[in-house]
């Protein structure tokens, strides 16, 4: 597999501290230059902290989302090269699970998986799981302190077995 066949979909809490935004800033520094193919949710927090800074680099970025919000359009009027995809019919009514389906959708399209925070529960924890049960490479985070608040899933997925997410620079050979 090369770089180009990459299909990596970024996950992670909603929840954001200066840790975790630097980790991204830096994890964005390293893969801006590479053309692989990155997807996320486009929700607030790891996902949205994600698109905005690899937009400002590279610009190419797919968010897929139940519905098209007015964040996403400002981001793709800043950076045209966003794709945003909806997963739901404009006329369904929203409901829980159509985010469920949406990072299901995003994960049967993908190479790998990469989380950045989870506490264990919850759209980013269970989208890891999901990959998980597809034999998707998943790849977290893992600078963060024993006992840091809202890093809990991290801990368990990295003691299932996945990957940390420095092995997945370290396979792009940067």
């Amino acid at each position: 597999m090369t770089i180009e066949d990459l299909k990596v979909v970024i996950t992670g809490s909603r929840e954001v501290d200066e840790s975790l935004v630097r980790n991204i800033r830096e994890f964005v520094d390293k893969v801006a230059p590479c053309t692989i193919q990155f997807m996320c949710g486009g929700a607030i927090g790891t996902d949205s902290i994600f698109v905005e800074e690899f937009a400002k680099i590279n610009g190419a970025v797919t968010i897929y989302t139940p519905y098209i919000a007015s964040r996403h359009l400002q981001l793709r009027s800043v950076y045209p090269d966003i794709s945003i995809v909806e997963t739901e019919a404009r006329n369904t009514a929203f409901h829980k699970g159509m985010l469920l389906n949406r990072n299901r959708i995003m994960v049967n399209q993908s190479t790998a998986v990469i989380l950045f925070k989870s506490n264990g529960k919850g759209g980013s924890w269970y989208t890891a799981q999901y990959a998980l049960s597809k034999g998707i490479s998943v790849y977290v985070e893992s600078r963060f302190r024993e006992g840091d608040l809202g890093y809990e899933g991290n801990q368990l997925l990295l003691r299932y077995g996945c990957k940390k997410l420095s092995e997945f620079t370290k396979l792009l050979d940067i």
